[in-house]
């Protein structure tokens, strides 16, 4: 494998990576926000 492809590789996994990050701790949040509904019954 070339240096360029590799360099392009390693760019879209860290782009997917951050992409994964952000869905996570919003996914986090919704489900402190459950919790939080859950708590005050």
């Amino acid at each position: 494998m070339s240096y360029r492809e590799t360099t392009f590789l390693n760019r879209n996994r860290n782009k997917e990576r951050s992409i994964d990050r952000e869905t996570h701790s919003r996914h986090a949040t919704a489900y402190d926000h459950v919790l939080e509904a859950l708590l005050r019954h």
